[in-house]
């Protein structure tokens, strides 16, 4: 074969490679339009009003239930994971009011307290597992669960038994308030193979925070921490558990973080 024709099959072959490649393109993203648009004419269960597209995920209708008998609407681009509904192992076939919640989680930007809203947010989000070290202020997210009391004790219980060092990670000595909080820490001190826990509370108790400090095992034995604070949400009859904070520091916005995130699950009540 001559250089010309050999130049003439290599352009055809190419050619060929090109249009075949955009056929599959357009195929696939007529299917995804079809799938879109599909997905968009599915009507919403009786009295739920239907949204525009979300730019991420594409719902259109929330997910459904109701705890301790408060109907619930959470909008899917917040949940994190799987709900936990009572009595079934399993997600059930339709999206109703009916099934009965016992848990879910969400998850939300520290700093704005808003969901994965954007491709952005959606890229922020997914550095974070990646990511060696502490996040950076402006790319924190919450994970906030919600769980249903079937009874309803009390924080002040919780700090009894916290006293008492029921768990044997104590024993645990009252030091100084902080950011308002009574504050108790396990006075041994922390090493590659003995951890250091405190928990903090408010007066009232009706907050109750807890932060475990740790090295890790191989040098140089980095200093981590891990918090959680807890408060519960008497419309729900239910236990509100955040973590995933960046830092310990974090929890000296608990009144805030309280706040608002109580606002963002009243936002799923439906009347």
């Amino acid at each position: 074969m001559n250089s010309q024709a050999f130049t003439t099959t290599a352009r055809f072959l190419l050619r060929y490679r090109l249009i075949s490649l955009f056929i599959i393109a357009s195929i696939g993203f007529l299917f995804w339009r079809w799938a879109d648009f599909t997905y968009a004419q599915t009507p919403c269960p009786t009295g739920v009003a239907r949204d525009a597209p979300h730019e991420v995920t594409h719902e259109t209708c929330p997910s459904l239930g109701r705890m301790n008998g408060v109907k619930l609407a959470v909008p899917q681009h917040y949940l994190l994971g799987p709900k936990g509904y009572k009595g079934i192992d399993k997600r059930p076939q339709t999206n109703s009011f009916d099934n009965e919640l016992d848990n879910f989680a969400i998850r939300i930007r520290l700093t704005n307290f808003k969901p994965i809203e954007t491709f952005r947010d959606r890229d922020d989000y997914s550095k974070l597992g990646s990511l060696i070290g502490v996040p950076p202020p402006e790319n924190r997210w919450i994970h906030v669960g919600v769980k249903a009391l079937e009874k309803h004790g009390t924080f002040q219980d919780t700090v009894s038994r916290w006293r008492k060092d029921e768990k044997g990670w104590g024993p645990f000595a009252l030091q100084p308030d902080v950011w308002g909080l009574k504050r108790y820490v396990f006075m041994q001190s922390l090493t590659p193979t003995n951890d250091r826990w405190e928990f903090l509370y408010d007066s009232g108790f009706g907050t109750f925070a807890t932060c475990k400090h740790l090295l890790q095992l191989h040098p140089p034995h980095a200093p981590r921490e891990s918090c959680r604070l807890e408060f519960s949400m008497l419309e729900l009859k239910a236990l509100i558990d955040i973590d995933n904070f960046g830092e310990r520091s974090d929890l000296a916005r608990w009144p805030e973080i309280e706040r608002e995130v109580r606002k963002v699950i009243q936002s799923f009540i439906v009347p």
